[in-house]
Protein backbone atom coordinates (compact mmCIF):
# COMPACT_ATOMS: atom_id res chain seq x y z
CA UNK A 1 0.00 0.00 0.00
CA UNK A 2 2.99 2.11 0.23
CA UNK A 3 3.72 2.51 -3.52
CA UNK A 4 -0.04 3.40 -3.94
CA UNK A 5 0.07 6.01 -1.39
CA UNK A 6 3.30 7.63 -2.39
CA UNK A 7 1.99 7.80 -5.94
CA UNK A 8 1.95 11.41 -7.42
CA UNK A 9 -1.43 11.19 -8.19
CA UNK A 10 -2.72 9.61 -5.12
CA UNK A 11 -0.17 12.13 -3.01
CA UNK A 12 -2.03 15.17 -4.98
CA UNK A 13 -5.17 13.97 -4.29
CA UNK A 14 -4.18 14.24 -0.62
CA UNK A 15 -3.22 17.83 -0.95
CA UNK A 16 -6.54 18.65 -2.51
CA UNK A 17 -8.84 16.80 0.09
CA UNK A 18 -10.35 20.13 1.49
CA UNK A 19 -11.76 18.07 4.53
CA UNK A 20 -8.51 17.28 5.69
CA UNK A 21 -7.45 12.98 6.19
CA UNK A 22 -11.24 12.38 6.70
CA UNK A 23 -12.22 13.20 2.74
CA UNK A 24 -8.60 11.51 2.32
CA UNK A 25 -9.67 8.44 3.56
CA UNK A 26 -13.36 8.17 2.84
CA UNK A 27 -12.55 8.67 -0.92
CA UNK A 28 -9.63 6.39 -1.04
CA UNK A 29 -11.16 3.53 1.48
CA UNK A 30 -14.42 3.62 -0.70
CA UNK A 31 -12.77 4.17 -4.02
CA UNK A 32 -10.48 0.33 -2.79
CA UNK A 33 -13.93 -0.78 -1.47
CA UNK A 34 -15.82 -0.14 -4.55
CA UNK A 35 -13.09 -1.59 -6.75
CA UNK A 36 -12.54 -5.25 -4.73
CA UNK A 37 -16.21 -5.78 -4.84
CA UNK A 38 -16.12 -5.52 -8.66
CA UNK A 39 -15.17 -8.40 -10.86
CA UNK A 40 -13.70 -6.28 -13.16
CA UNK A 41 -13.23 -2.25 -14.92
CA UNK A 42 -13.65 -1.37 -18.17
CA UNK A 43 -10.05 -0.51 -19.56
CA UNK A 44 -9.95 2.67 -21.79
CA UNK A 45 -8.42 2.10 -25.45
CA UNK A 46 -5.42 4.21 -24.37
CA UNK A 47 -3.33 3.62 -21.04
CA UNK A 48 -3.55 7.81 -21.17
CA UNK A 49 -7.50 7.89 -20.93
CA UNK A 50 -6.82 6.63 -17.34
CA UNK A 51 -7.50 9.72 -15.47
CA UNK A 52 -8.75 8.29 -11.77
CA UNK A 53 -5.67 8.71 -9.26
CA UNK A 54 -6.64 5.47 -7.11
CA UNK A 55 -6.95 3.57 -9.87
CA UNK A 56 -3.55 4.82 -11.82
CA UNK A 57 -1.91 4.57 -8.22
CA UNK A 58 -3.27 0.77 -8.14
CA UNK A 59 -2.17 0.07 -11.54
CA UNK A 60 0.98 1.10 -11.03
CA UNK A 61 1.23 -0.82 -7.71
CA UNK A 62 0.46 -3.95 -9.47
CA UNK A 63 -2.50 -3.99 -7.10
CA UNK A 64 -4.70 -3.64 -10.26
CA UNK A 65 -3.32 -5.49 -13.65
CA UNK A 66 -4.77 -5.04 -16.79
CA UNK A 67 -5.78 -8.68 -18.68
CA UNK A 68 -6.56 -8.71 -22.35
CA UNK A 69 -8.93 -10.42 -24.25
CA UNK A 70 -11.23 -8.65 -23.59
CA UNK A 71 -9.37 -5.84 -22.17
CA UNK A 72 -10.20 -4.74 -18.63
CA UNK A 73 -8.21 -4.08 -15.26
CA UNK A 74 -8.44 -6.38 -12.70
CA UNK A 75 -7.51 -6.73 -8.63
CA UNK A 76 -5.97 -10.10 -8.26
CA UNK A 77 -7.31 -12.29 -6.43
CA UNK A 78 -4.58 -12.72 -3.77
CA UNK A 79 -5.18 -9.19 -3.57
CA UNK A 80 -8.92 -8.52 -2.87
CA UNK A 81 -9.15 -9.91 0.59
CA UNK A 82 -5.66 -8.13 1.92
CA UNK A 83 -6.83 -4.80 0.44
CA UNK A 84 -10.62 -5.56 2.35
CA UNK A 85 -8.33 -6.43 5.85
CA UNK A 86 -5.87 -3.56 5.25
CA UNK A 87 -9.02 -0.63 4.87
CA UNK A 88 -11.17 -2.75 7.88
CA UNK A 89 -7.48 -2.40 10.19
CA UNK A 90 -7.39 1.50 9.12
CA UNK A 91 -10.83 1.91 10.20
CA UNK A 92 -9.98 0.21 13.48
CA UNK A 93 -7.29 2.18 14.40
CA UNK A 94 -10.09 5.55 14.13
CA UNK A 95 -11.49 6.77 17.00
CA UNK A 96 -14.81 6.67 18.03
CA UNK A 97 -15.85 10.24 16.73
CA UNK A 98 -13.41 9.90 14.17
CA UNK A 99 -15.41 6.59 13.08
CA UNK A 100 -18.82 8.53 13.47
CA UNK A 101 -17.34 11.53 10.93
CA UNK A 102 -15.71 8.91 8.02
CA UNK A 103 -18.50 7.53 8.43
CA UNK A 104 -20.89 10.56 7.56
CA UNK A 105 -18.60 11.11 5.40
CA UNK A 106 -18.74 7.98 3.68
CA UNK A 107 -22.71 7.83 3.20
CA UNK A 108 -23.00 11.74 1.90
CA UNK A 109 -19.70 11.00 -0.62
CA UNK A 110 -20.49 7.43 -1.43
CA UNK A 111 -22.19 7.58 -4.80
CA UNK A 112 -20.12 10.59 -6.36
CA UNK A 113 -17.31 8.12 -5.82
CA UNK A 114 -19.21 5.46 -7.50
CA UNK A 115 -19.87 7.82 -9.70
CA UNK A 116 -16.24 9.05 -10.62
CA UNK A 117 -15.10 5.44 -10.86
CA UNK A 118 -17.81 4.53 -13.41
CA UNK A 119 -16.59 7.35 -15.46
CA UNK A 120 -13.05 6.32 -15.18
CA UNK A 121 -14.13 3.14 -17.53
CA UNK A 122 -14.82 5.72 -20.31
CA UNK A 123 -17.32 6.10 -22.03
CA UNK A 124 -15.10 5.01 -24.96
CA UNK A 125 -15.34 1.95 -23.37
CA UNK A 126 -18.69 1.31 -23.44
CA UNK A 127 -19.44 2.36 -26.90
CA UNK A 128 -16.88 -0.93 -27.94
CA UNK A 129 -18.80 -3.08 -25.58
CA UNK A 130 -21.42 -4.74 -28.20
CA UNK A 131 -24.14 -6.74 -26.31
CA UNK A 132 -24.83 -5.95 -23.17
CA UNK A 133 -22.37 -8.17 -20.46
CA UNK A 134 -19.81 -8.49 -23.19
CA UNK A 135 -16.75 -6.73 -22.60
CA UNK A 136 -14.43 -4.99 -25.30
CA UNK A 137 -11.13 -6.52 -26.67
CA UNK A 138 -8.33 -4.35 -28.52
CA UNK A 139 -5.21 -2.06 -27.67
CA UNK A 140 -5.99 1.35 -28.93
CA UNK A 141 -3.73 4.41 -30.16
CA UNK A 142 -1.45 6.28 -28.00
CA UNK A 143 0.41 5.60 -24.77
CA UNK A 144 -0.10 1.45 -24.30
CA UNK A 145 -1.09 -0.62 -21.30
CA UNK A 146 1.76 -2.82 -22.17
CA UNK A 147 4.27 0.77 -22.51
CA UNK A 148 2.70 1.64 -18.93
CA UNK A 149 2.76 -1.85 -16.97
CA UNK A 150 5.36 -3.77 -18.36
CA UNK A 151 6.98 -5.05 -15.57
CA UNK A 152 3.61 -6.76 -15.16
CA UNK A 153 3.14 -10.24 -15.69
CA UNK A 154 0.00 -10.86 -18.96
CA UNK A 155 -2.32 -13.07 -18.46
CA UNK A 156 -5.48 -13.93 -20.09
Amino acid sequence: MDQVLSHPAVLNLRQEASEGSTAFAVTLWESIRYIVKRPHLLAPQCADDLKNPILQAMLAAQLLVPRWSPLRLEVPKHSRAWLQDWINAQHAKLSWAQRLEYNLQALRERSEIIRELDKSEGQESRARTKKKGELPSGRGKGKGWEDLTSSIEWTK
